[in-house]
């Protein structure tokens, strides 16, 4: 396998590494997935507002 190859393959492990880290990062802050239906507090408008900037970051991610 050449060295391109080989840093190519590393990038990619990597890369998946870390979208597979940030959708377990999603799955524990979700405040639906923990049972939240209502009504919203300020903890659980920042656990929505985290979730949302790791689904951001995952998307962006992704896109890469």
């Amino acid at each position: 396998m050449s060295t391109e190859t080989t840093f190519t393959a590393d990038v990619a492990a990597t890369v998946d590494a870390r979208l597979a880290r940030l959708l377990v990062d999603i799955a524990a802050v979700d405040p639906s997935r923990l049972g939240h239906t209502g009504p919203d507090t300020p903890e659980i408008t920042a656990a929505y507002t985290r979730r949302n900037a790791l689904i951001w970051a995952a998307l962006a991610l992704a896109a890469d």
